[in-house]
Order: C-alpha cells, then structure tokens, then sequence
C-alpha cells in the first residue's frame, strides 16, 4: 500500500488495548472488516498481512488468532497467519467460531472430469483468471483449484 492508503487504512482502526487487535471501525465485507482499495472493494485483513509480512500465495487463507478468540474485525498483522482452507475451518471449528450448520454449508471439492480438469489448468495458464475466479466459475473450493493447478489432485472422471 503507497503511504497515503496506508494513512486511509489507519484511520479506520482503534486499538484494543487489553488483546493489542486492530479493530476494524468500518465498512465490513461479509462478516470481515472491508477496504476499498485500488478500485476494488478487498478483505482488510489481507491488505494487513501484504503489507507487514509479504505476498500471499493463491492457495492459502488468511487466518487469525487473536489473544482472546478469533477477531475477524482484527487487522493486527501479528495476529494473523497463512493456512490452507482446511485448516483455516479446522481452527475455526477448535476455537468454537463455526456452528456445524456453518462448516457443513462450506463447498465441499467436488469430483470433475478430466475434461474440466484440463480446461481449469488452461485457464489458469493464461494468467486472466485467479484460482478464486475459477473457483467461482465451476462452483468447486479454491483448495481444489490450488490442488488442480498444481497437479496435487486425484481425479476421478
């Protein structure tokens, strides 16, 4: 983030003292702490860890792991972490955050022909689309895609 995003950024957090989260005052995205940034609306907590810690990889989640509990308002770079989505929903059901009706509602990979295993890795080659695009698309999770694009999938047609 340039330095004055970074500034907008700031001014939308306050400071919990007592756990040392960044508690997002803002506007929200789903239940997370939403920032519109560089023409797009985007998961603040993301743009917290790009900017302290670096890059994240497509196959990974940003997770968190607050003093007290999971914030998903807070955008403390030192309280979030990469994992992949199955452990992000593992940490999520240990900490107590998701009913079971929740984690069963979440897309389960599905199984997929040869022929869209193909066409998925084609897109993906030509740099347009990300795996969430995808992921959307063909209505699979982004762990499936990561997995297919990395030739890390069993596939049965």
């Amino acid at each position: 983030m340039d330095s004055k995003s970074l500034e907008r950024f700031l001014s939308k957090v306050e400071i919990d003292e007592k756990t040392g989260c960044w508690i997002w005052t803002a506007s929200l995205l789903g239940s997370y702490a939403g920032f519109f940034y560089e023409g797009k609306k985007c998961r603040a907590h993301r743009l917290s860890f790009e900017h302290y810690k670096g890059p994240i990889p497509e196959c990974l989640d940003v997770c968190h792991d607050c003093p007290e509990g999971d914030n998903p308002l807070c955008v403390n770079p030192e309280h979030l972490w990469l994992g992949t989505q199955s452990e992000n929903i593992q940490d999520m059901w240990d900490k107590g955050r998701r009913s079971i009706d929740q984690i069963l509602s979440i897309k389960k990979p599905a199984v997929i022909s040869f022929e869209k295993v193909s066409e998925i890795r084609e897109l993906y080659s030509t740099g347009l689309v990300t795996m969430q695009d995808l992921a959307d698309h063909f209505d699979i999770t982004k762990g499936t895609i990561c997995k297919i694009v990395n030739k890390q999938n069993r596939i049965a047609a």
